[in-house]
């Protein structure tokens, strides 16, 4: 008897989830960064379904979690941001400029993740390499280095900037994007 009531709560608090997770009661953004892949992956996909104010919404809601959650959530909200992608770039670019260190470290981290990378996150990652905060700093660079090739040009300049840690954190980038970087140095050193 007590088993049978135990499963029929167990049933009721599962039916009361799903419900809720499908039938739009939790946010999108709940959804999105819900533990559940098939609740995010469906959320995704009504994500790219949204008028463009809407995404930027999301988007913003999704970024000021940074400041409240914790690390795990933080991991869980990034990756959300990855998978949506280029829509987010544009806002993300923004967010290296706010006063919360760990939101300029997020959107850096993320700027680097967003495949394909795109030119147009450079002149603003350049800029977060010369933050104060050295974890926003580092993670300018690593964003820099994955977005690569692209990034050659601005970071060989950056190689004679006043602050030796800028200099530092350019040279590091630049050796991890490899053979594009050690080609366009060995041609400025020509000239």
């Amino acid at each position: 008897m007590f088993k049978e009531k135990l499963n029929q709560k167990l049933c009721l608090i599962t039916g009361i989830f799903v419900f809720i997770t499908f039938c739009g009661c939790a946010t999108i953004n709940q959804r999105l960064i819900s533990k559940d892949d098939n609740t995010r992956s469906i959320a995704m996909e009504e994500f790219t379904k949204l008028k463009k104010p809407d995404q930027q919404k999301t988007i913003d809601e999704l970024i000021n979690l940074f400041k409240n959650e914790s690390l795990e959530d933080r991991s869980i909200v990034e990756n959300v941001i990855i998978k949506i992608g280029q829509p987010a770039i544009p806002y993300l670019i923004n967010y290296l400029k706010t006063g919360n260190e760990d939101v300029r470290y997020s959107a850096a981290y993320i700027l680097g993740k967003i495949k394909p990378a795109k030119k147009e996150v450079v002149p603003a990652l350049i800029e977060a390499i010369k933050d104060k905060n050295q974890y926003v700093a580092v993670s300018a660079s690593g964003a820099l280095a994955n977005v690569g090739e692209a990034s050659v040009s601005a970071l060989l300049r950056m190689l004679w900037y006043k602050d030796i840690k800028v200099r530092e954190l350019a040279s590091n980038a630049l050796s991890r994007i490899g053979e594009p970087a050690v080609l366009a140095l060995s041609e400025a050193l020509r000239d």
